[in-house]
């Protein structure tokens, strides 16, 4: 079996091009006849022939869903993007899928391109192939890959699919770098602090008890919390884990994923990160689907079906109830707190100039900027807060080293 890329015109003279599987170049010529297209160009495509000859791990099997677990996001961003060099580069959806199958570097992301090109030979949307692997591809995705289907408008929908995730992934990338020197600092002073606590100040302690001296306080201080650690850290860890258990079942139920969403909107120091997040989405989302020729009606429901936070769904559902009953956006989102007042106004000019999907993209633009300043100040305190940690354990332990020796010295004295 090889395949071949073909370019022919159809009926309407139309030119058209692709790739098809045959066992030999004359069925082949058959296979194009019989759809009815007068053949311009067909050839072999033999470096596809020869990667194809690779073995695939079966796409049903747990050691393939195991796979594309290791590193979700990763395959997610790279189905995407090699989806989109191609089928913008002018290959058919399914071709392109099909090239995908030897192109992607992971024997995971092939299957994966594979079992996707399989339920579409089947009749399959390319959305209703995507939510057979929910852990790969979230529902914001698939409901925009489904829109582009039924709009035609695939190919700008990708690509700002694309755009969003490089620049969740910039954010994520500073912030890890910004906490990648405090941490290690931290892990250094903490070490230094086990190793006095745990190992010299037992040896100390010992000679001034023989001498009949008596450590200062400072250091009977750090002895004390030695001691608690050593008798209480493991039931501490015992206690934290189950609560983290509780708290992730309480989480997956219908009820408990409400309230915690509810919470982190309200919660210091992280309601500014997730709400920000919420804009940036929405108002990202909204300007793609309006701008692809959505009408608002649809464009909002699937909106609201990508809102990951519950609690921010359940008032975006409010207000999409109320744009159906003919209420402004604006007035909508203003009674539900969908967006924030100074977004409105941006919101209402779009509204009275019929270009909704503008104000959107400026909306984004602005908390898109805010967003990148918070995570960025978050960054500077929690690292700020971290050094500040190990420095403090650092002076304690000289404090209590320096202490300790006077102590020793004069006791030897005396």
């Amino acid at each position: 079996m090889g395949v071949f890329f073909y370019e022919a015109l159809d009926k309407a003279k139309t030119k058209e091009s692709g790739t098809l599987e045959a066992n030999d170049k004359k069925q082949a010529m058959q296979l194009l006849l019989q759809k009815g297209l007068r053949i311009l160009t067909l050839k072999e495509e033999k470096s596809f022939m020869k990667r194809s000859s690779k073995k695939r791990p079966a796409v049903a099997t747990p050691a393939f869903r195991s796979k594309l677990l290791v590193n979700k996001q990763k395959i997610h961003f790279n189905f995407l993007y090699k989806f989109l060099q191609l089928h913008a580069g002018g290959l058919p959806l399914g071709d392109a899928l099909k090239v995908m199958r030897t192109r992607l570097k992971s024997p995971a992301e092939q299957a994966l391109a594979e079992a996707i090109h399989k339920q579409l030979c089947e009749g399959k949307t390319l959305a209703t192939a995507m939510k057979a692997y929910p852990d790969i591809f979230p529902e914001g995705t698939v409901y925009m890959i489904e829109a582009g289907e039924k709009t035609g408008n695939l190919i700008p929908i990708v690509t700002n699919l694309i755009q969003f995730m490089e620049v969740q992934a910039d954010v994520k990338k500073r912030f890890i770098s910004g906490m990648s020197y405090p941490l290690v600092v931290c892990s250094i002073a903490i070490a230094v602090v086990a190793l006095f606590i745990f190992y010299l100040l037992p040896r100390i302690q010992k000679m001034m008890t023989q001498m009949g001296g008596e450590l200062p306080l400072i250091t009977r201080l750090l002895m004390g919390g030695a001691h608690f650690i050593t008798d209480w850290g493991l039931y501490i860890i015992v206690i934290v884990g189950i609560a983290v258990i509780c708290l992730w079942r309480f989480r997956k139920t219908s009820s408990g994923r409400m309230l915690t969403d509810r919470y982190l909107t309200y919660l210091p120091l992280l309601k500014g990160i997730v709400n920000g997040s919420y804009y940036c989405q929405t108002a990202n989302l909204l300007a793609t689907l309006l701008g692809s020729g959505i009408n608002t009606t649809e464009a909002m429901q699937l909106a609201e079906q990508a809102t990951s936070n519950r609690h921010h769904r359940h008032h975006f559902a409010e207000a999409r109830r109320k744009v159906l009953d003919g209420v402004s956006m604006t007035q909508a989102f203003d009674k539900h707190r969908v967006l924030p007042v100074e977004a409105l106004d941006i919101l209402s000019v779009g509204e009275n100039t019929g270009d909704l999907a503008s104000s959107f993209k400026e909306i984004f633009k602005i908390y898109n900027l805010e967003l990148n300043d918070k995570l960025h100040r978050l960054t500077v305190m929690v690292s700020s807060i971290t050094l500040g940690f190990a420095f403090s354990l650092v002076a304690i332990l000289a404090m209590s080293i320096v202490m300790s020796v006077m102590k020793f010295s004069s006791t030897v004295v005396g």
